[in-house]
C-alpha cells in the first residue's frame, strides 16, 4: 500500500506560515513507496505477488504502511530476509541463491527508507541489488534481471537519489517489455513514476495512469488502486489539488462499493485526508483521518490506525484545536507504546509538546520533551533523536530559554545531517526554521539570517519552492537589518520570483515593499556615501574642522540608516 505522510507542524515562528504547509515539500512527503508486483517465476499466480513474496514465497514479511514513517517492521521483514538468504547459500542452488538474495535486496529497500539511515555499505540495497543483476546476467535470466533492476530502482529511491532510480527503472520497463511481461511493466511504471514525482510531475502522472490502465485490463484492482493513489500523488504534486480531490473522494466511493474487511477504504480515506492537508482544509482533515484509524482499529491494523491519529492530530493543531490535538496524539502514542515503537513515539510526542506549548503549558511540553529526548539518546537512531533535540528545543524557547533552545536546534541540525535524502531535508528544514526563530526572538539577527540562508539552500536543493520563498522572505528581513542592502535585494528578487510562481501573489507583493525598502536604503547608503567623500576632500582642501563632522556624521549614516524602532519594526512578523 502507500507510503505517504502527514504534515507535521513546523514551529510557529519568524516565516513559518505553518511550517511552509504541506504542498511546497509534497513530492518529498508523498512518496507513495509501493509493494508493486514484479511477476518474476513462471507460476500464473507470480504476477498478483509482491516482489519478494512472488520469489521467496511468504519469507519476506511484507511491508503494508499508510502514513510514512508508520512501516510495518521493516527491521524484522530484513532480518527474515536476511535469514532466508543465508539458508539459500547453504543449500548451493544458485537459482534459490539469486532469487533470495533478491528478496532481500528489496527488503533492505525497505529498511533503508523506513529509518532514513543506510546499512552497512556492504548490506547496502543498491549494493545487494546490483549483486543479485550480476548473478542473474551470468546465468542469463533475462526475466530476472527486468526485476533486480526494478529493485535496484526502489532501493535508489530509498535513498532519494532520483536520478538513478529513473535511469534503473527506465532500464527495468525496456527489459519487461521486450519480454511482453504485462504485469512487470505496469509494476515498473509505477515506480518510474515515483522517481519523476519531484522533478516532472506531469511524465509521473502519464506513468502512473498508463500503469493503473494496464493494471486494469489484468484484471489487477488491488494493485490498479496502488497506481491510482500514485497518480493522485503526482496530481499534488504539480499543484491540481481540485483534481486530486476528485479523484480521491472517487477512489473512497468505489473502495466502499467492493467488499472486504474495509482495508482498502481506510487507505483511500487516509490518502483523501492527505489531499485535504494539501489544500489546508484542516478542519475536514480531523473526521476524515479518525474514520481512517476507526477502519484500521476494527481490522486490528495497530500500526497504521496509530498512523492514522497522528495524521487527525497533526491536522487539529493546524486548525487551532489543541485539545483535540493532544488527545489524538495521546492515543496513537498509547497505540505505540502498546507495540513497543519507541521510535515512532517519537513523532507523536512531538505533537503532544506542541498542543501543550500552544495550551500555555511550557513546563509541561518540556518535561515531555525530555522525557522523549533521554529515550532517544540512549537509542540511538539520528532520525529520533534529531525530531527529540527538535521538539525539546520548541519547548525550551516556549519557556524563553533562548540559550538552551539554540544548542537543542543546533543539535537537531546536525543529526539531521547523518540522514538520507529527503528525510534528511525535513529534518534539517525544520531544525533550521526552530533556530531561525530563536536566533530572532534573541535578536540576533546575524545568526537568524544565517539560519535562513541555510533554510533557503535546503529547499532548493529539496525542490520545495515555497517553502525556499519564505525562507528567502526571512534572509531579507535578516539583512535588512544587518544593513546590508545588496544581499536583501538578492534574496527579494528571488522570493518575490518563487511567491509569484507558486501562486502566492499577497507574499510576492509583499516582498516589493521589502525591495523597494533595500532599493531605498542602498541609494541611500550611496548619497551618503558619496557626501562623506565630498565633505573629507572639502576638509582636506580647507581644513575646516567642521567639514570633518559632516564627513564622519555621514559615514555613520551610511552603515546605519535605520534608527532601532524601525529595525523592531522591519523584523515584526505578519
Amino acid at each position: 500500500m502507500a507510503s505517504t505522510t502527514s504534515p507535521r507542524p513546523s514551529p510557529r515562528g519568524l516565516d513559518a506560515e505553518g511550517g511552509g504547509g504541506y504542498g511546497e515539500s509534497q513530492p518529498q512527503r508523498m512518496k507513495l513507496r509501493l509493494r508493486v508486483p514484479s511477476g518474476v517465476e513462471d507460476a500464473p499466480e507470480a504476477a498478483a505477488d509482491d516482489l519478494p513474496e512472488a520469489m521467496c514465497r511468504g519469507s519476506c514479511g511484507l511491508f503494508d504502511g499508510v502514513l510514512f514513517g508508520f512501516h510495518l517492521d521493516a527491521d524484522e521483514a530484513l532480518q527474515q530476509a536476511e535469514a532466508h538468504f543465508e539458508k539459500s547459500r547453504a543449500s548451493g542452488d544458485q537459482k534459490a541463491q539469486s532469487a533470495a538474495l533478491l528478496a532481500y535486496a528489496d527488503a533492505a529497500a525497505a529498511q533503508e527508507e523506513a529509518n532514513s539511515v543506510s546499512l552497512n555499505p556492504d548490506d547496502s540495497a543498491v549494493r545487494l541489488a546490483r549483486e543479485a543483476f550480476n548473478q542473474l546476467q551470468d546465468s542469463g535470466d533475462w526475466e530476472g534481471q527486468a526485476a533486480a533492476l526494478h529493485v535496484l530502482a526502489k532501493a535508489h529511491l530509498a535513498r532519494s537519489s532520483f536520478a538513478e532510480a529513473f535511469q534503473a527503472a527506465e532500464e527495468s520497463l525496456h527489459r519487461f517489455r521486450s519480454l511482453g511481461h504485462a504485469a512487470g511493466q505496469a509494476a515498473t511504471l509505477n515506480v518510474l513514476a515515483q522517481s519523476l514525482l519531484r522533478e516532472d510531475p506531469e511524465a509521473a502522472l502519464r506513468h502512473a495512469i498508463e500503469g493503473r490502465d494496464a493494471f486494469r485490463r489484468l484484471g489487477d484492482s488491488r494493485r490498479a488502486s496502488m497506481l491510482e493513489r500514485t497518480a493522485i500523488g503526482a496530481r499534488l504534486a504539480r499543484g491540481d489539488t481540485a483534481r486530486a480531490l476528485d479523484d480521491a473522494e472517487a477512489y473512497v466511493a468505489s473502495c466502499r462499493d467492493d467488499p472486504g474487511d474495509g482495508r482498502d477504504e481506510a487507505v483511500a480515506l487516509a490518502l483523501l485526508a492527505e489531499v485535504r492537508s494539501a489544500r489546508r482544509e484542516f478542519h475536514l482533515v480531523v473526521p476524515i483521518a479518525e474514520g481512517a484509524a476507526e477502519i484500521f482499529g476494527s481490522c486490528g491494523d495497530t500500526r497504521n490506525e496509530a498512523a492514522a491519529l497522528h495524521s487527525a492530530a497533526s491536522a487539529a493543531l493546524e486548525a487551532g484545536r489543541s485539545v483535540d490535538a493532544r488527545r489524538l496524539a495521546a492515543q496513537a502514542q498509547a497505540l505505540l507504546h502498546t507495540l513497543s515503537e519507541r521510535a515512532r513515539e517519537v513523532s507523536v510526542r512531538g505533537l503532544v509538546v506542541q498542543a501543550e506549548i500552544c495550551l500555555g503549558n511550557a513546563d509541561k511540553a518540556l518535561e515531555i520533551a525530555s522525557e522523549g529526548l533521554e529515550a532517544m539518546q540512549q537509542q540511538g537512531d539520528h532520525l529520533s533523536l534529531a525530531e527529540a533535540y527538535r521538539h525539546t528545543a520548541a519547548a525550551q524557547l516556549a519557556g524563553n530559554m533562548h540559550d538552551e533552545a539554540r544548542k537543542s536546534a543546533m543539535a537537531a541540525r546536525n543529526s539531521s545531517e547523518r540522514l538520507l535524502g529527503s528525510r534528511k531535508w525535513e529534518c534539517k528544514a525544520e531544525a533550521l526554521e526552530l533556530l531561525a526563530e530563536i536566533c530572532r526572538q534573541s535578536k540576533d539577527f546575524e545568526a537568524m539570517t544565517q539560519s535562513a540562508e541555510e533554510l533557503a539552500e535546503t529547499c532548493h536543493e529539496a525542490a520545495w519552492p515555497r517553502r525556499e520563498a519564505l525562507a528567502l522572505r526571512t534572509v531579507t528581513r535578516g539583512q535588512l537589518a544587518l544593513r546590508k542592502p545588496r544581499r536583501a535585494l538578492e534574496a527579494a528578487g528571488r522570493a518575490m520570483t518563487l511567491f509569484r510562481e507558486t501562486g502566492n501573489d499577497i507574499a510576492a507583493d509583499e516582498m516589493k515593499l521589502l525591495f523597494a525598502r533595500a532599493t531605498e536604503l542602498r541609494n541611500s547608503m550611496r548619497d551618503a556615501a558619496r557626501n562623506a567623500r565630498q565633505a573629507w576632500l572639502l576638509f582636506r582642501e580647507r581644513g575646516d574642522p567642521s567639514l570633518l563632522f559632516e564627513a564622519a556624521k555621514n559615514c555613520h549614516d551610511a552603515h546605519h540608516m535605520f534608527d532601532d524602532e524601525n529595525v523592531l519594526i522591519l523584523e515584526k512578523v505578519k
